[in-house]
């Protein structure tokens, strides 16, 4: 009975000593989010192509590194204001360092397994996107009344 609760104690910690990258980093990273002008809209898609936010700039929310077994995440921040031409800004993930620590402690579960399986062998590449959005040059159409119009504009109305 005592070497029975051993192993089952042994194998539950090296579950839990064997994924230095999930412990340590975990699996979710803040995206801030800003533009100028502030306000603009803002929708974040994964890879995929599933829309995982929509709001307003500036925007805060958490995203996960990883997008399947050994697979970083990717996401497309679209970035919408009126009279401002629209931006997309992609955010990627890069190499967890964290994630060797699994040699250190001789954590093959957390190599091959855990930190894969989670994402958390990845994290964020930049947690900012900090952009400034350029005026459109496409004309705006604006329908005004005849009578709000100014009279020096009248002068060059043309009948059809």
């Amino acid at each position: 009975p005592i070497t029975m609760r051993i192993c089952i104690f042994l194998i539950i910690s090296s579950f839990f000593l064997s994924s230095c990258a999930t412990i340590i980093s975990g699996n979710t990273y803040p995206l801030s989010i800003r533009t100028e002008p502030a306000g603009a809209t803002v929708t974040v898609t994964n890879k995929k192509g599933k829309e995982i936010f929509t709001g307003k700039s500036p925007a805060k929310l958490k995203v996960k590194s990883g997008a399947g077994y050994f697979t970083k995440a990717q996401y497309f921040v679209k970035l919408n204001a009126p009279g401002y031409a629209e931006k997309i800004v992609t955010v990627n993930f890069k190499f967890n360092g964290w994630y060797v620590g699994n040699l250190a402690i001789g954590g093959a579960l957390g190599m091959i397994v855990i930190d894969p399986l989670t994402g958390a062998m990845w994290r964020i590449a930049d947690p900012v996107v900090d952009e400034k959005l350029e005026q459109s040059l496409e004309p705006i159409l604006k329908i005004i009344s005849i009578a709000d119009m100014p009279e020096d504009m009248k002068s060059r109305l043309v009948k059809l």
